[in-house]
């Protein structure tokens, strides 16, 4: 696992870059035969967004560790977002 931090990013930006993250991972075409999701390696990610104005107990990296594991238990190779001022989620292949 990895983290990849976006200060001052939107949801919708955060979600469009993940997308790019995929689609370059799926790119390389990486062989993967114990892969249940595709023959090639693919990616989950959990992606949350939060202000600086959301309360201190609110967590952003349990927020997107939610949303990566939401994504892995929905078949893997896709995403799932949260923002956390919201809580609304949302997901893509």
């Amino acid at each position: 696992e990895f983290v990849v931090l976006l200060p001052g990013v939107g949801l919708k930006a955060a979600e469009k870059i993940a997308g790019a993250i995929a689609e370059a991972i799926h790119d390389l075409r990486i062989p993967h035969a114990a892969s249940v999701a595709d023959g090639y390696l693919t990616v989950s990610q959990g992606v949350a967004t939060i202000s600086g104005a959301h309360p201190k107990s609110v967590s952003l990296l349990d927020g997107a560790d939610r949303c990566l594991y939401e994504a892995k238990r929905g078949g893997r190779n896709q995403w799932r977002s949260s923002d956390l001022d919201n809580v609304a989620y949302a997901a893509s292949r």
